[in-house]
């Protein structure tokens, strides 16, 4: 795993990190087209969009990115956590 970089939320799957690359695959998926509207996409997402939005942030930190066998009830846990990371990582340093 990666060194610990500022915005990074340590979870029971691994490091979530948002990356370029994670917030273009967020977005491609929700088909937002603004930060309004992605914001907006997080909010109203179901358990498939949330496990790719999950994929994409443990992508970001070279983490397994799998999670076929993880339940719906884990991946609605692990939302405040995500929220959490992508919450930080776009605060201006």
């Amino acid at each position: 795993m990666s060194a610990y970089r500022r915005g990074d939320v340590e979870t029971s799957l691994g490091t979530l990190r948002l990356t370029v690359g994670a917030l273009a695959e967020i977005a491609e998926v929700t088909g937002a087209e603004s930060p309004r509207a992605l914001a907006e996409q997080i909010r109203l997402m179901g358990p498939d969009t949330a496990r790719t939005l999950l994929s994409a942030l443990l992508r970001g930190s070279d983490g397994a990115c799998d999670l076929s066998g993880v339940s719906d009830a884990q991946i609605a846990a692990l939302m405040p956590q995500a929220a959490s990371c992508i919450s930080a990582a776009l605060v201006p340093a």
